[in-house]
């Protein structure tokens, strides 16, 4: 199961944001060892056990509750369509992956290329995993293939690459074949969060 670790700013502690059953996120204080939040599909409960959505009547003595709970957040599985890469050295089009209507960002939890199609012999594709950022910048990974399969950028990878104070709201896929014409096709594939 994929986590992300991460030390705060404010507090210098260690917090870790994992998956922690089939479907269910947990946010955990490691420092302190407390668990701040557990997230599934369609409820959120806080450090103590409290569904999120009946806590307005916990402070309203049981009464109706005054705060409309709407998930902001479900999970996403989702594959762009198949390109053809790139050749000699240039990257063909993207293989694009998007929150869908009404969500504003994606947290990926993997990243995958799925590179088909058949490979020549010497020929190598690099494959460009391409991060877009709500301020209008990106960030790239690379790496290489020599034949068809699955390449995923792991948790920690990710991790490595996300910027600060902004949120990704689109990743893609793209390769670059070292042929001067190829027949290798990619796929972007994410697995993640996607947020509103």
């Amino acid at each position: 199961m994929g986590r992300i670790r991460f030390r705060g700013d404010a507090s210098s502690k260690v917090f870790k944001i994992y998956e922690a059953s089939s479907g269910e996120i947990q946010i955990v204080n490691e420092s302190d060892n407390i668990t701040l939040a557990r997230i599934n599909a369609t409820s959120i409960y806080d450090a103590g056990g409290v569904q999120l959505s009946s806590h307005g009547s916990r402070h309203n003595k049981g009464g109706a509750d005054p705060i409309t709970f709407t998930t902001g957040y479900v999970f996403i599985s989702k594959t762009g369509s198949s390109v053809s890469a790139g050749t000699s050295g240039n990257y063909g089009s993207e293989s694009a992956v998007t929150p869908d209507s009404g969500y504003n960002s994606i947290i990926p939890f993997k990243v995958r290329a799925i590179v088909g199609g058949t490979f020549a012999s010497g020929e190598t594709v690099t494959i460009r995993f391409r991060f877009y950022w709500s301020d209008g910048t990106y960030t790239d990974v690379t790496t290489s293939a020599t034949s068809t399969g699955n390449y995923d950028l792991d948790m920690p990878t990710i991790a490595l690459n996300l910027k600060n104070g902004v949120y990704c709201t689109k990743i893609s896929v793209a390769g670059a074949s070292s042929a001067s014409s190829t027949s290798v096709t990619l796929q972007c594939a994410v697995y993640g969060v996607q947020v509103a």
